[in-house]
C-alpha cells in the first residue's frame, strides 16, 4: 500500500515539514497497531495491515529529508547510514522480543507492545525534533498539472532516474527478505519461531553495522563518489541471495 502513497507522502513533507508529518504518522501507526487485538477475522486484520502500510510511508522520505536538512554535505553518506540504522536496530529489537512475547502471551499482546513502543517514539520525536528555522520550504505542488510537470522534470534527469530504479530494486529485495525469511526458516527448515526471530535479529544487527560502514566508505574513502559504492553493494547483495537456496532441513 505504501507504493501508492509515496508521492503524497513527499508532497505532505514539502508542504507541512518533517516534524508535523512524521509525528502524525507515528501517532497514526500506533493507533492502528493498538487496534490489531480487536480484529475478529483475517479480513479485518488484512485491512489493518494494509492501512498501516499506507500511513507509514512518510517515515522514509521524512527521515531522508531531515538528514539532508541537518547534515553537512561532506558527511551526508555517513549520516544517512546512521539514519538507516534506525530501521535495522528496530528490526533487530522487535525480531528478538516479539516472537517470544507472541509465543508466551499471544500475538495480541505483542501487537499492543509494539503499538506502545511506536507511541513512545512519537512522543520522543515531538519533544526533541525541530525543523531547521533557516531552511525555507520548497515550492509546493498545488494542482495535478504541477505534479505532472514535476514528474516530467524528474524523468528527464537521468542520474535521478537511475538512482530511483536502483533504490526501488534493492528496497524490494529488502522487503522480500524481511517478509519471507521467517517463513523460510520455520516452514521448510523446521526451525522454531523464537530461534528464527533470533536469526532475523542477527541479520538486522549486521545490517546496522553495514549501513554505517558503507556510508563512511562512500564519504571518506571514495570522497563522495556514490556510483562505485552502489556497484559494490549491488554485487555483494546479488551474490548473498544464492547461498540460502542450498540450505536443507537438519
Amino acid at each position: 500500500m505504501g507504493l501508492f502513497t509515496c508521492l503524497l507522502a513527499g508532497w505532505l513533507i514539502d508542504r507541512y515539514g518533517v516534524r508535523k508529518v512524521v509525528a502524525t504518522t507515528l501517532l497514526s501507526a500506533s493507533a492502528v497497531m493498538l487496534l490489531y487485538p480487536l480484529a475478529k477475522s483475517f479480513t479485518i486484520l488484512l485491512v489493518l495491515v494494509a492501512t498501516l502500510g499506507a500511513i507509514t510511508t512518510p517515515l522514509y522520505p521524512g527521515g531522508t529529508r531531515a538528514i539532508k536538512d541537518w547534515s553537512p554535505p561532506r558527511i551526508l553518506g555517513f549520516t544517512m547510514g546512521l539514519k538507516q540504522m534506525g530501521f535495522t536496530i528496530g528490526g533487530a529489537i522487535t525480531a528478538a522480543i516479539l516472537p517470544t512475547v507472541a509465543m508466551k502471551q499471544g500475538w495480541q499482546t505483542a501487537a499492543v507492545l509494539l503499538g506502545g513502543m511506536i507511541l513512545t517514539l512519537a512522543v520522543f520525536f515531538l519533544g526533541f525534533y525541530r525543523n531547521p528555522a533557516a531552511n525555507p520550504p520548497p515550492p509546493t505542488i498545488t494542482n495535478p498539472s504541477g505534479l505532472g510537470k514535476a514528474l516530467r522534470t524528474m524523468a528527464r534527469n537521468r542520474p535521478l532516474v537511475v538512482t530511483i530504479a536502483w533504490s526501488a530494486t534493492f528496497a524490494g529485495l529488502q522487503w522480500t527478505f524481511l517478509s519471507y525469511f521467517l517463513l523460510f526458516l520455520t516452514r521448510p527448515l523446521g526451525i522454531s519461531p523464537v530461534i528464527a526471530g533470533g536469526a532475523l535479529a542477527l541479520s538486522q544487527v549486521v545490517g546496522t553495522i553495514s549501513r554505517v560502514s558503507w556510508g563512511a566508505v562512500s564519504d571518506f574513502i571514495f570522497k563522495g563518489r556514490r556510483r562505485p559504492v552502489m556497484l559494490i553493494i549491488g554485487l555483494v547483495a546479488t551474490i548473498s541471495f544464492f547461498p540460502p537456496a542450498w540450505l536443507r532441513p537438519a
